[in-house]
């Protein structure tokens, strides 16, 4: 546990917190893969330093309802009040950019659609990439406030799954769709053009049901090709680039596919990023994360309420709330504070 200086803090028994705390600084918690040497780092960490008198004014307050309190950055910095311990074990394992609260704090609630490619091209190790992506983008970034659903963009465009059309993605959800994942059985040829038009027919459908968020809505693509002209089936059904487009290929060689792919994702307000080996899936992801979250001019910041649930620290039932904040205009300035 570092302090603001970077020097070790006394602990003293809380009987508030139920550990040892020190209740007159915060602590800065840093994933593996960030060091704190990094200039965007050391600057995050100086100005949240910052926010101790907010967190000590707020626990003064005597409020029994009112325990931890966070904030989180896209460059992977967490600082928590009061300052406790942390083990090296759950230090290594933490990244604050994974936890379902700071991505259902960094944006609206969305509507996703996951358009997997099964064709026989993928078999091998690109079929594993793309299985551990798809797999971790659900458990990271998809919050319970998200709706989501996935297609199997074979010969024939079908649902993975029996969900039909968009579903809260609450556990047993995407449980389902991680198990339908991780037994793809590369085959055949895909057909792109069928995979969009169910993909767009299922924001439709499910929103005359009440099947969505009726927010953001974006559409993920996990694949290693594509010899259809993507681009043009898109720009017929995103007239108004109200879907965002991501996408995710596993392709090793550059060339006119990974071009198309690209340009896609940049005429819908997406992202396109390329992953050969799994140490690139972690960056991929939180790249998704800053530009699918880039505020809205005219985005309204709203409170996000999570669901009840037992505190491993001993609370017993607990709700976290996590708010927004946008620090400058720069997309890569977006954090969230809970």
């Amino acid at each position: 546990m570092r302090s603001n200086n970077g020097s070790t803090l006394p602990l003293e028994h809380s009987k508030k917190y139920q550990e040892d705390v020190n209740l007159t600084e915060s602590a800065i918690n840093l994933p593996l893969d960030v060091y704190d040497n990094w200039t965007e780092v050391r600057n995050t960490i100086q100005w949240t330093a910052g926010l101790d008198k907010a967190f000590i004014q707020n626990n003064d307050k005597k409020a029994d309802n009112i325990f931890w309190q966070y904030i989180g950055t896209p460059q992977g910095v967490m600082r928590t009040y009061p300052a406790s311990y942390i083990s090296a074990k759950d230090q290594i394992n933490f990244d604050v950019r994974r936890r379902p609260w700071y991505n259902a704090g960094i944006g609206c609630p969305k509507d996703v659609i996951l358009l997997m490619d099964t064709s026989g091209s993928l078999e091998g190790f690109p079929s594993k990439l793309l299985k551990n992506t798809a797999v971790k983008f659900l458990n990271e970034i998809i919050s319970d406030t998200d709706f989501v659903t996935a297609i199997d963009v074979g010969y024939e465009a079908k649902f993975l799954t029996c969900y039909c059309h968009l579903t809260r993605a609450n556990k047993i959800v995407k449980k389902t769709l991680i198990e339908a994942i991780n037994h793809i059985q590369p085959n055949g040829t895909s057909n792109w053009e069928a995979g969009f038009n169910l993909a767009f027919d299922t924001f439709e459908n499910s929103r005359m049901i009440n099947q969505s968020a009726d927010c953001e809505k974006a559409i993920v693509l996990f694949t290693d090709e594509t010899g259809q002209p993507v681009d043009e089936i898109v720009a017929k059904l995103n007239t108004k680039k109200h879907v965002r487009i991501f996408v995710f290929s596993f392709r090793k060689n550059e060339g006119m596919y990974s071009d198309r792919l690209k340009g896609l994702a940049c005429a819908n307000r997406g992202y396109y990023s390329k992953i050969l080996y799994f140490g690139q899936i972690e960056a991929a992801l939180q790249r998704l994360v800053q530009i699918g979250n880039t505020p809205l001019k005219d985005q309204t910041i709203q409170p996000t309420w999570s669901n009840a649930y037992v505190d491993l620290g001993g609370f017993g039932l607990v709700i976290t709330v996590t708010l927004p904040v946008v620090v400058g205009t720069s997309e890569s300035e977006r954090l969230v504070t809970k």
